[in-house]
């Protein structure tokens, strides 16, 4: 405040002031002895010093209105300056609320807005991965993580039925990170499934397992070779596949997770049973 600037002035005057009183005094006292000695000249030279101080001292004098209007117009700068950086720092938050927007969809959203093809009706009816059980009873329990696949052969016809029904969580899930399809963005990866990996334009006819499960390269390993029949639904009817079924064929390698025993797909070379491909790996 003024009256704390006064105050600090005061004592300034009087710190400055005391060697001034000093000198002076000192300057008298050293002139009665030169006087006596006959010290003209440094009688001339400690007037000057004398003369120096005074001067001070009334520059001195004549700060205190600087100081004061100092202590009136600090607050005022400083409540600006307050004011402003609170201005600055809601409006800057109000930017970043709009520049982020909403947050984006978690996995498990995007997952719920995707389309399947499963109905309740199909509950009660053959599973589709061929097994002779309903669907209630058999894949059903692995597509809601129920069960974990114990078996590669479990994988297999789980993830058959998976891909039947357009469930998209299950691929994923049991897509092993070995696997080329698999990526840690899950979001991004759902998207791509259901944009071009569904095969929506063709019917599920049926799951034809071809061997038995062999062991790989250890107890850890295995693979199992199948085929797929497909049928072209109508939205191919243009291009004169309608009603065509095209078989396609794949030996699959499975690994198995240490941690709980359970198996996910690792790949597999697929292969056309179209007439010319049969030989071709298509992936």
């Amino acid at each position: 405040t003024s009256r704390q600037a006064g105050v600090e002035y005061a004592r300034l005057i009087r710190i400055f002031h005391w060697p001034a009183r000093f000198i002076h005094t000192h300057t008298s006292a050293t002139n009665q002895s030169n006087n006596h000695n006959g010290g003209t000249m440094k009688h001339e030279f400690q007037l000057v010093v004398a003369l120096l101080c005074s001067s001070l001292l009334v520059l001195l004098e004549s700060l205190p209105p600087v100081v004061a209007a100092a202590s009136t117009t600090a607050p005022t700068v400083i409540a600006f300056a307050a004011k402003k950086g609170s201005k600055k720092k809601k409006k800057s938050t109000a930017s970043t609320i709009r520049g982020f927007g909403a947050a984006p969809p978690t996995h498990a959203e995007v997952l719920d807005s995707l389309r399947t093809r499963f109905t309740t009706d199909d509950l009660s009816k053959p599973c589709p991965c061929g097994s002779g059980e309903t669907y209630e009873a058999c894949c059903r329990p692995f597509h809601l993580g129920e069960q974990t696949c114990q078996r590669s052969m479990d994988v297999l016809k789980s993830r058959y039925s998976a891909f039947r029904f357009r469930n998209i969580g299950y691929v994923q899930r049991t897509t092993h990170p070995e696997c080329r399809d698999f990526t840690t963005d899950k979001v991004a990866w759902a998207k791509s499934l259901d944009k071009e990996g569904m095969f929506d334009s063709y019917d599920f006819v049926k799951l034809n397992v071809l061997s038995d499960e062999e062991a790989g390269k250890d107890e850890n390993e295995s693979y199992v070779a199948f085929e797929v029949v497909l049928r072209a639904m109508q939205r191919l009817a243009e291009d004169g596949l309608e009603g065509k079924e095209t078989v396609i064929s794949e030996k699959s390698r499975f690994l198995k997770d240490l941690t709980d025993g359970s198996w996910s797909y690792a790949g597999g070379e697929v292969r056309s049973g179209e007439s010319g491909l049969e030989d071709t790996v298509l992936n």
